[in-house]
């Protein structure tokens, strides 16, 4: 069985390839941002962005490395920045920008945010144009960074239906399949321990890792991961 690329939490160890990944497509589209604080901002992640109320993913392919990355950082208590979503040339034309982008969004809405921002160019005409389909509008540019020329903002409506768990795992390994499984039937699915099992195993060692979706999209989840199961076992 072939397995796909799956989105994790970033490590630290990643931080090499993540820097590595995110200026190799800036050189791809000429785009000149301070390098210097760029990197030293991607080094803090961990610190910034998983430590005070954001994430930071990062999209793996077996036997290829980091191919995507996606990221939250926290503003305030309403607001959250959509940062680092980029991709390699291989890994476009494929669907996985606008899961990294739902993915994002779906963590933003778990996290009771109720305004998403984000920084751009206009030569990321894809982004530019997934991020308009996806409702975003555009705002005054906020000079965050010299490389971007465009700035947009998404109001968050946060779904009246409550999250359901449709499968508690051992690993988060296996809630990282079932998520992109999900995801690649359209249906947005979150890992509200995800954080915990990377950093601190132990401690759902008799609770497990949870794999949630929307209420209303919970029995369509549960047939998808039927047949999924199904197929793996024929195979």
């Amino acid at each position: 069985m072939a397995f796909e690329p799956h989105l994790r939490p970033a490590r630290n160890e990643d931080t090499k390839a993540i820097v590595n990944l995110i200026f190799e497509v800036l050189d791809e589209l000429g785009l000149e941002p301070d390098r210097t604080r760029l990197a030293n901002a991607i080094k803090g992640f961990s610190e910034t962005h998983l430590n005070k109320g954001g994430g930071f993913w990062v999209l793996e392919s077996p036997g290829a490395g980091l191919i995507g990355t996606v990221a939250l950082l926290r503003i305030d208590a309403q607001s959250v920045e959509l940062q680092r979503m980029y991709l390699t040339p291989s890994a476009r034309g494929q669907g996985w920008g606008r899961r990294l982008l739902e993915h994002a969004l779906a963590a933003a809405r778990h996290l009771r945010y109720q305004r998403v921002v984000l920084d751009t160019s206009e030569k990321m005409t894809t982004a530019v144009g997934l991020y308009r389909r996806h409702g975003f509008t555009p705002i005054e540019r906020r000079d965050e960074w010299s490389h971007c020329d465009l700035a947009f903002e998404l109001t968050l409506e946060q779904s009246s239906r409550p999250m359901e768990t449709i499968a508690t795992v051992s690993e988060p390994a296996q809630a990282q399949l079932i998520r992109s499984v999900l995801e690649g039937h359209g249906i947005s699915a979150f890992i509200p321990d995800e954080n915990t099992a990377e950093v601190a195993p132990h401690a759902l060692f008799t609770t497990g890792v949870r794999v949630q979706v929307s209420e209303e999209f919970a029995a369509t989840a549960r047939e998808v991961l039927a047949k999924w199961e199904t197929d793996s076992a024929s195979e």
